[in-house]
């Protein structure tokens, strides 16, 4: 009868728990349960394609992050670092920001070279500041949250140049 040393159950176990680990399935320890949350970015009344959304947990305590990018429907499904659907129950402030850019993306290091290209602002910066935004949402235990949030008049402001 053959039998396995110690050590190759050991490597055997910790294999399997590692790939169980890996499936994605489980949540982090510790991170609480996850409610659905659905949030439509809505600019001069037009859905806002591309805009990053960052929920801001107004409890201390809650530190996970949650957030994600609008589709062509201006709508935004919560992930929780990326990857878990929801949000923690809590209050929120709400950051809105999208960014674009005009000209070539490549910075050349030759002074006499393409310039670098010019970044807008396309959102209220009042939106892309936890300190100013007046965007909110609230998730409740055991409920999908659906939220509208209108980041008022289109707008193109140059940011500085690096």
């Amino acid at each position: 009868m053959k039998t396995l040393s110690i050590s190759k159950l050991f490597i055997i176990g910790l294999s399997a728990t590692f790939f169980v680990g890996c499936s994605g399935d489980e949540l982090p320890v510790g991170m609480p349960s996850l409610q659905p949350v659905k949030v439509t970015i809505v600019q001069d009344g037009t859905p806002l394609e591309g805009a990053s959304v960052q929920l801001m947990p107004e409890d201390a305590s809650n530190t996970w992050a949650s957030g994600g990018s609008t589709d062509a429907t201006g709508v935004v499904n919560i992930m929780t670092l990326g990857k878990f659907e929801g949000a923690p129950a809590g209050t929120y402030k709400v950051t809105v920001d999208k960014i674009s850019s005009e000209g070539p993306v490549e910075v050349s290091n030759d002074p006499a070279g393409v310039p670098p290209a010019t970044m807008f602002r396309l959102v209220d910066p009042q939106f892309s500041s936890l300190k100013t935004t007046t965007a909110e949402v609230t998730v409740a235990e055991g409920e999908t949250t659906e939220q509208l949030i209108d980041v008022g008049p289109a707008i193109k402001k140059e940011l500085p140049k690096l």
